[in-house]
């Protein structure tokens, strides 16, 4: 079983990645998109897009939150 201490370094070391800076490129693309109320056609539609939002801002935030853990510890 992992540490706190080394699930944190994992993950500083994934944000280094060239994959994790093209997710977070592809999740601001996608976030702008699903912002776009014009695409909502139904309640469902907004509900839909409300859920879109929060995963793609809590995956954006996942860094942020990381660094502040490691801080913290």
């Amino acid at each position: 079983m992992k540490t706190d201490e080394q699930f944190l370094r994992d993950r500083l070391d994934m944000f280094e990645t060239e994959g994790w800076r093209d997710l977070m490129s592809d999740m601001k693309n996608t976030e702008s998109i699903v912002e776009d109320i014009r695409n909502i056609e139904s309640e469902q539609d907004l509900w839909h897009a409300k859920g879109q939002l929060q995963i793609l801002r809590q995956l954006r935030s996942l860094e942020d939150a990381t660094k502040l853990a490691v801080e913290q510890s």
